[in-house]
């Protein structure tokens, strides 16, 4: 049991990386070592941006600052705030972040179509009877991973709603696919006439605020 479930967990970290890759997260961290002034505000002393590969290969560099800054500063308190990031697209990547949740939406997915064609073969090969359309253990198993996919779909919105509310926009409505993606137009929960609303554009894990030519053509096809 403890095997199978090392198994399933190395599964998923194979799966996880590989959605990362396919959505081009490119993984950094920003590190600041800070103190407080007689004010009490902060002051930022030293930092880092660097991959986040880099730093875990080299965590005693951050150590080894933090200490000469508390040797520098002995009566202050010394602390380091890390920040983690996706370099490509500006977005947090830290637990439970808008990318976390996607990635681990596309792994879940791939993993579950793998094991939704491996089921198939067997059957196929060793039960006559089998019909896929009608076996009850795939037709549940379907149903679990339309979820799953639903689960990407609203990870994708997220997206575009973070980039719509930067616009001064409260949220994403789907439009279509547009582009080798899916695009959004910004939508408010109270009626004002704004002129033309934003389009976004959600492809590989980043979302694109678009032009207002694309904006006009997608209100045509809204």
């Amino acid at each position: 049991m403890a095997q199978e479930r090392m198994d399933d967990w190395m599964e998923y970290a194979r799966e996880l990386a590989h959605a990362e890759r396919e959505l081009r997260i490119e993984r950094w961290v920003f590190i600041s070592i800070e103190c407080k002034d007689e004010a009490g505000n902060p002051v930022r002393l030293h930092s880092y941006d660097l991959p986040r590969e880099l730093h875990e290969r080299y965590r005693w560099v951050v150590r080894w600052r933090e200490a000469r800054l508390q040797c520098l500063y002995p009566k202050r308190q010394i602390n380091t705030y890390y920040s983690y990031y996706d370099r490509r697209t500006g977005l947090r990547t830290d637990f439970g972040s808008s990318l976390s949740r996607l990635s681990a939406a596309k792994a879940q997915i791939s993993i579950a179509e793998r094991k939704e064609r491996e089921y198939i073969q067997y059957q196929r090969t060793n039960n006559l009877f089998f019909d896929e359309n009608t076996d009850e253990q795939l037709v549940r198993f379907r149903e679990k991973l339309r979820m799953k996919k639903g689960k990407y779909t609203h990870e994708e919105k997220r997206l575009a709603d973070e980039l719509v509310k930067q616009c001064q926009y409260d949220y994403a409505v789907f439009v279509c696919e547009y582009k080798g993606g899916k695009a959004f137009l910004g939508d408010r929960n109270e009626f004002a006439v704004v002129g033309i609303p934003p389009a976004i554009l959600v492809k590989d894990g980043k979302a694109t605020l678009l032009s207002i030519d694309d904006s006009l053509y997608l209100i045509s096809h809204s």
